[in-house]
């Protein structure tokens, strides 16, 4: 089965009274493949019935394109595992159509998908690490969302601290035992602020 297929169909119903989160495809790798300590306490959220994540057909397609890179899943043990990490997080999550845009143009215009849909789900919360989304978050709070790091995230809204080692994932999501990328190199690339290339 492909990411593409895994990425059809799926989503949860969104609870009454819970806060909407939009999770950009970098901070979806920090969470689900990296596991970034720093991403923790955003699991956690998403795990509790306060928080859902919000996703459309745009955000699961760069999603699915970025999965289909060689270094993520690059023998058919770490793809089975990656899969199901798609399955569970779609499980978890709720498609909101684009029916409006956002008020405001991203620099990176790869990264206006993301704004979009915190803008057309009302969502609270934008998650990124991309600078060009985190220098729209004065104008964004106009309308009540907040654009912000997962760091910051888990300080604003006072939720725990991030995994130590050996711990589960939070967000009942199955752990991966995916290895860490092989190069040296850092695991984000600046390129676009910090965004997927």
């Amino acid at each position: 089965m492909t990411v593409e297929a895994t990425l059809s169909g799926r989503q949860a119903p969104a609870p009454a009274g819970s806060r909407l989160a939009v999770i950009d495809t970098n901070v979806w790798l920090d969470l689900y493949f990296f596991r970034d300590p720093d991403s923790q306490p955003l699991a956690a959220a998403l795990d509790s019935p306060h928080w859902i994540a919000a996703r459309s057909e745009q955000t699961e397609a760069e999603l699915a394109a970025v999965l289909q890179r060689p270094r993520f899943g690059s023998n058919p043990g770490e793809r089975s595992l990656l899969l199901e990490c798609v399955r569970q997080w779609q499980d978890r999550t709720s498609v909101f159509p684009f029916d409006a845009a956002a008020p405001w143009r991203c620099r990176d215009p790869h990264d206006q998908k993301f704004l979009d849909l915190a803008f057309a789900a009302q969502a609270t919360v934008l998650l990124t690490k991309d600078k060009a989304l985190l220098a729209l978050n004065r104008k964004a709070q106009h309308v009540g969302l907040t654009i912000i790091t997962p760091r910051d995230f888990g300080r604003r809204f006072g939720l725990g601290p991030a995994l130590r080692p050996g711990d589960s994932h939070p967000a009942g999501l199955r752990k991966p035992t995916l290895p860490a990328p092989r190069s040296a190199k850092p695991a984000h690339r600046p390129a676009r602020g910090g965004g997927v290339a």
